[in-house]
Formats: C-alpha cells, structure tokens, sequence
C-alpha cells in the first residue's frame, strides 16, 4: 500500500508541474513570436508610397522624325521603371522599310480574326503608336497594366501639353540612317484608311 501511495503521489506531482512548465516555456516564446512579428512588420519596406512617387514623374516625348521601333521601346523601358509618358506628334514618328512592303504588311493585320471578336488594329496615328508600345510591355502583368496605363499619345500638340517640356531621342533619330527608305506613321495611317485629325490623345 505505501508503494501504491507513493506512486500515486510522484504521478500527481507529474501532472502538477506539467502546465507549470508550459506556462513558463510558452510565455517567452510568446514574446519571441511577438517580437519577430513586429521586426518584419517594421522591416517591410511601403512599396505604395514608392509607386505614388514615381508616377509622379512625367516626360514629354517628340515623336517627330522619330523612328516609332525605337522610340516605343524607350518609351516602354521608361514606363516600366513609374514615369508618366506622353508623345506629342505621333503622326510624323517614321516606320522604316519599303514603303511598299510596310504599307501590306500592316494592311494584313486587319485580315487577322473576326470582325466581332478581334484583335482589333488602330488606323489612327496615335492609337497606332500606342498599340506598338503595348507590344512591348508585358501587357498581362500587373506590372505591364500599370506602365500601359501611364503613356498617352497624341495627334499634334494638345493644349494639356506644353510643348516647350518636350524632347526628343537622339538614338531613335530618323537623321541616323539618311539612306534607309522610310514611311511616317502619318502616310501609313492614310493608306489604312484613316482621316487626318488634329491634337486627338490615345489612351485607355
């Protein structure tokens, strides 16, 4: 019987001191848990604030004389990276190439799909230009979205645009290959169909 007694004793010690010990092991590791939270709470970085600020920014962007390739691909580059972009002078960016050649090339885009279902190809200059820059985003990206949204295109020089701010890209200058046949976007949009407006922006 003390055996039995002694043995019933040592086991209600056991469990006595069991959720003793949890209590004083867990609270530390509370403390632990609540302490790590707050440093990677504190150490993520506002990654909003950052994004307000570089869509801020804003360039004006000449597309005269401009080859549209090049210039779009800047303009996609600078996009990306949170600047606000806006091309004045769409129509007179050039396309370089055979005249002939580029004229059937586009013209063949319109045979592609169906009429109520698409893809859809622009005729107007700065549509045009823009479609191009969308090819060269990763339009399907939240990323890409973003930078498509922050370029607008325009016929001409709007009044919401101060021409004075606008610049140009020496590198996609049409200056640099003087012996390259070329057509402006202008006389393109002409052969597609399209009739000439004035200060018209290409955005959504």
């Amino acid at each position: 019987m003390t055996k039995m007694n002694a043995a019933k004793e040592q086991k209600e010690k056991k469990e006595k001191a069991k959720p003793t010990s949890t209590a004083v092991d867990g609270a530390p590791s509370q403390q632990r848990n609540s302490a790590d939270g707050g440093m990677r709470n504190r150490a993520q970085p506002d990654l909003r604030r950052g994004e307000d600020a570089a869509a801020s920014k804003a360039a004006v962007i000449d597309a005269t004389n401009l080859i549209l390739g090049r210039m779009a691909a800047q303009a996609a580059k600078r996009a990306l990276n949170g600047e606000a972009i806006s091309i004045i002078n769409c129509e007179k960016a050039v396309v370089t190439g055979n005249r002939k050649q580029t004229i059937d090339g586009y013209a063949a885009k319109f045979e592609i799909g169906q009429v109520n279902q698409g893809p859809y190809f622009p005729r107007r200059p700065d549509m045009l230009v823009r479609r191009t820059i969308r090819g060269m985003l990763p339009r399907k990206k939240p990323k890409g979205r973003a930078a498509y949204e922050r370029v607008q295109c325009f016929i001409g020089i709007p009044t919401s645009v101060k021409a004075e701010n606008a610049k140009t890209i020496p590198e996609a200058s049409a200056e640099r290959i003087k012996k390259a046949p070329y057509i402006t976007v202008n006389e393109l949009c002409k052969h597609l169909g399209h009739k000439m407006q004035e200060a018209v922006v290409a955005k959504g």
